[in-house]
């Protein structure tokens, strides 16, 4: 019981910053919270548009429905925590590349990604 309701956090902090951060992507594309275009040059977008619809819809809206999968301990809740860990760990990554920078919420956010790849493995591995 704790443990799922650690993850269903870890799902609904993730889900709300990235759909707020999604959100002001996607309505301001080309600068988002001040960030200019010129930040994109090491990736193969021109705009905040696609990263903004990737972070809205996947990272945000599908770490939504983790947590409440979680919450309603629905089938497979589980591996989909796995899911959303391990693509919230590649979109860091690939972020702080194409970025060039590393700053603290990249790290918080690695460390999150981490931690929901953990605890969905060992909620996988006590189902049994």
């Amino acid at each position: 019981m704790k443990v799922r309701r650690i993850i269903s956090t870890l799902d609904f902090s993730v889900a709300f910053g990235a759909i707020f951060g999604g959100a002001v992507a996607i309505l301001n594309p080309t600068n988002p919270l001040g960030l200019s275009n010129d930040a994109l040059v090491n990736g193969p977008f021109n705009s905040f548009l696609i990263p903004g619809l990737f972070l809205f819809l996947i990272l945000g809206c599908m770490n939504l429905l983790a947590g409440i999968m979680t919450i309603k301990q629905w089938p497979s809740y589980n591996y989909v925590n796995i899911l959303m860990g391990l693509i919230l760990c590649m979109w860091i990554i690939i972020q702080c590349y194409v970025l060039w920078e590393i700053i603290f919420l990249h790290f918080l956010f690695f460390i999150i990604s981490l931690i929901q790849i953990w605890l969905g493995i060992r909620e996988s591995k006590s189902a049994k």
